[in-house]
């Protein structure tokens, strides 16, 4: 009885707040898959920025007001409700829902949605399980404070994921579109020009924390973590790599190889915690930082394979050569430009990472890997010509 006092006095309000802004949440999701499927990334984009403006901003608020956890919760759930009418009032055309269209629909397509939704979130739960396992298992066999280390670096590492995470959006809808015209050449050869852009927006960010992670880690969280600088380095390897894979994974989606998908993910899992209790021990953070990398590199060598089986080789147009030449050079004449000017953290953080852009433009047109193509291409992830 008094388990049910606490979570009637505790959690039940809490609860029912993130109830209704998961509610309001899905139809922000669906909104923006509408968008999405109409090639209006500008829109999705203008919902998702809208509702952490709505959040962040009132939350950073009451928090300085001194208010509890529930009023946090709140502007939650109305920045949610906010950006799902906002969401609703851009498809608005597209709405023609009535009772007997949805008993059609489920009538239609129900069995299929369940299978395919269920294995989506089998999918879902592994790689939910595949980004924690380090953590989980850092925490139990090296405990809390090399936890926060640990997190701090891996935390810094996947905002390389940014871009990826973007082009994985944009390509998912072009290939869905191409999938359904029966155009494979166009897939193959949609993918291998965001593979080499990706590649480059990776080389740029990617080169360019590590080159500085020193000065990053001891302005950004103090020096009590300079130790995350070591891991964070491993890490990065296995974030570019993995963020390479983010652009091969809608062929495998759109193209109804969700198991094989789900499979692979199954084995990423198993492998990177095997590789974790075996290096952790022998190596504490750094163990954990490369089961974590290698783990990543065995989804991609999967990826592959998956796409090889499915008739889709997507780098046959990959620039190899150009590519790596471009990630070599730049990195070598980055760090050499840090080893040269001396400054301190802070300003070193401001000045540098100008005089890399710069180094990284020269050397991109050198090799003629930055066109106005991959130019335009990079402003289609942001949303700029659509906004323009």
């Amino acid at each position: 009885m008094d388990g049910f006092n606490f979570i009637e006095s505790v959690l039940l309000e809490p609860l029912l707040i993130v109830f209704f802004a998961t509610i309001f949440n899905n139809c922000i999701e669906y909104s923006r898959s509408v968008l999405y499927s109409k090639s209006e990334e500008a829109k999705a984009e203008i919902i998702k920025i809208f509702k952490k403006f709505l959040y962040f901003g009132p939350a950073i608020f009451v928090s300085y007001l001194g208010l509890d956890i529930r009023s946090i919760l709140f502007t939650f759930v109305v920045s949610s409700v906010l950006s799902s009418a906002i969401g609703i009032y851009f498809i608005r055309g597209e709405l023609n829902i009535s009772v007997n269209s949805i008993y059609r629909g489920w009538d239609e397509f129900g069995f299929d949605l369940i299978s395919f939704g269920g294995w989506s979130a089998i999918s879902l739960a592994i790689s939910s399980l595949i980004y924690n396992a380090d953590i989980i298992l850092v925490r139990t066999l090296l405990g809390g404070k090399q936890t926060g280390i640990y997190t701090a670096a891996l935390t810094i590492s996947q905002l390389l994921w940014l871009f990826p995470r973007g082009v994985q959006s944009i390509l998912f809808h072009n290939i869905s579109s191409l999938y359904q015209e029966d155009k494979p050449k166009e897939i193959i050869h949609h993918t291998s020009k965001w593979l080499d852009n990706i590649f480059l927006i990776l080389t740029l960010f990617g080169v360019g924390i590590y080159v500085l992670s020193d000065s990053f880690f001891v302005v950004y969280f103090g020096n009590d973590y300079i130790s995350s600088v070591a891991p964070f380095k491993i890490l990065m390897i296995g974030t570019f790599v993995f963020g390479i894979a983010r652009v091969l994974s809608p062929i495998i989606e759109v193209s109804g190889y969700i198991r094989h998908n789900t499979l692979v993910s199954f084995l990423v899992l198993i492998t990177n915690v095997v590789l974790n209790i075996l290096l952790i021990p022998e190596f504490g953070l750094k163990g954990a930082a490369m089961a974590t990398s290698i783990s990543y590199f065995v989804k991609i060598i999967q990826y592959g394979l998956i796409l090889q089986y499915a008739g889709y080789n997507v780098i046959s147009d990959f620039n190899w050569i150009r590519n790596i030449a471009l990630t070599i050079s730049f990195f070598f004449t980055f760090r050499l430009a840090k080893e040269l000017v001396f400054l301190p953290d802070l300003l070193e953080l401001l000045v540098l990472p100008i005089i890399g852009f710069i180094i990284f433009v020269l050397l991109g047109v050198s090799l003629g890997m930055i066109t106005q193509s991959s130019i335009n291409q990079v402003k289609n992830i942001l949303g700029i010509s659509k906004l323009n």
